[in-house]
């Protein structure tokens, strides 16, 4: 089933590429280093921090798919020589919508989809257990503001089984191309004659 998931990300991602008209911004852009705030759902776990990743494709100039990962830690208990961290491993398909396609200042409302794993992470002297625990389908839903090359989004992480935790994150990356380049093309002469 991943293979087959993986395959039709891959043929999607191909065909969209072959595809993507975006004049006014770079075709690609990589949230090359993303750090975060994690407030799990529930009341169970205290809340943690994240770091992770994202490479997205602009389709047009208003819309984009990608690629996460991420990794969210929470509960964190510390004592003495012994600590132990709950975890949430995730990768998911994104899609953004933005709402200014004339300005690297932009909003943006997105969705994605993908595989999330809990579990723990126990240390004593020096020794460290990873224990895994449940691996469940879930979904992205987030918002979020672009200032250039820094992306500051907030995004709630639902998990499809009932044992899992969904949480919420606020974060901020720092993106690497995908800038703003004012290249858009007219579609008229009018629009042309506006542009001058």
């Amino acid at each position: 089933m991943k293979h087959l998931f993986f395959s039709l990300v891959f043929m999607f991602t191909a065909t969209a590429f072959l595809q993507a008209q975006a004049p006014s911004y770079k075709d690609f852009e990589w949230d090359v280093i993303k750090l975060g705030y994690v407030l799990p759902g529930g009341g169970e776990y205290s809340s943690g921090g994240l770091g992770g990743g994202e490479l997205r494709l602009n389709l047009r100039d208003d819309l984009s798919i990608g690629l996460r990962t991420e990794s969210a830690t929470f509960d964190h208990a510390f004592d003495d020589d012994e600590f132990e961290v709950e975890a949430t491993w995730s990768w998911a398909a994104t899609a953004d919508y933005y709402f200014n396609t004339s300005s690297p200042y932009r909003a943006f409302a997105g969705l994605g989809f993908g595989s999330f794993t809990e579990g723990d992470i126990k240390g004593k002297d020096d020794d460290v257990i990873f224990r895994k625990g449940i691996t469940s389908s879930g979904l992205v839903t987030r918002v979020g503001y672009e200032y250039g090359h820094l992306r500051i989004s907030a995004e709630y992480n639902i998990m499809m089984k009932e044992a899992g935790t969904n949480y919420f994150t606020f974060s901020a990356a720092l993106t690497l191309w995908g800038g703003y380049t004012g290249n858009r093309k007219s579609s008229s002469p009018k629009d042309s004659r506006i542009g001058m």
